[in-house]
């Protein structure tokens, strides 16, 4: 009968990039986390659930290969094939290895998993947050996604590094749905926003929602949230 998994590592990005979202999502995505971390099993889920795991399985695939690995091991055999006893002179010394090599091992591999998940985060680029926005079709502006991040040098609200940019996107994304805000990029019609930009009636707009300011056709997307429209020069330019 194969070993049973007791027990399995929660990151803490896990956690920043699932508590914006609502008790129902979190729910969900905590207890498939779980099965597949524990059973080795992923359920069947869908929607926005399902893209927020996808990031975070890799992860969990990795941790439980390491596991799976380390119970291969075993005391090794004597010729006769059974296992070998110490003799009075060596009982000690094993008794203390058997003791001790356990917790090694487990301090060893907590430090691979304390390594990987603190790996040194490399912030993208505009156009590559442009990319994964539009593929995925993600209710978030780019500009306004990337300023406000790196602004603050991609440290979060809670005043933690950003570990998982794309988990973040897909945050924004689910907020901006509940909050009925449209902020997709129109890849139908080539329309990229800019910062802080959003479309009204086909339109790209910036500014206060309720008395937006259009942006004449042919502009470039906004460069950043401290840029304004210069109409006599058909430009961007900072306040």
């Amino acid at each position: 009968m194969s070993e049973k998994r007791d027990s399995y590592i929660f990151y803490r990005s896990f956690y920043e990039a699932m508590e914006d979202l609502n008790d129902s999502d979190q729910l969900t995505i905590y207890r498939t986390i779980s099965i597949y971390a524990l059973e080795g099993k992923e359920p069947e889920i869908s929607g926005f659930p399902k893209a927020i795991f996808s990031l975070i399985k890799p992860i969990l695939e990795a941790n439980r290969k390491r596991w799976e690995n380390g119970n291969k091991g075993g005391r090794p055999k004597n010729q006769k094939g059974t296992e070998e006893e110490p003799n009075e002179n060596q009982e000690l010394t094993k008794t203390k290895a058997t003791e001790t090599k356990p917790k090694a091992n487990k301090d060893k591999e907590l430090d691979k998993d304390k390594n990987k998940d603190d790996k040194l985060f490399v912030p993208p680029t505009l156009d590559e947050v442009t990319a994964y926005i539009k593929e995925n079709n993600l209710n978030v502006t780019p500009g306004t996604f990337f300023e406000c991040y790196s602004g603050s040098q991609w440290i979060d609200k809670n005043g933690k590094t950003v570990k998982n940019w794309k988990l973040k996107a897909q945050t924004w994304s689910k907020k901006a749905d509940n909050k009925g805000e449209y902020n997709r990029v129109e890849a139908s019609n080539c329309i990229d926003l800019g910062a802080g930009e959003f479309i009204v009636d086909g339109k790209r707009c910036y500014g206060n929602r309720n008395h937006p300011v259009q942006i004449p056709d042919g502009m470039s997307p906004r460069p950043s949230l401290q840029y304004c429209l210069d109409r006599e020069n058909h430009k961007w330019i900072i306040q």
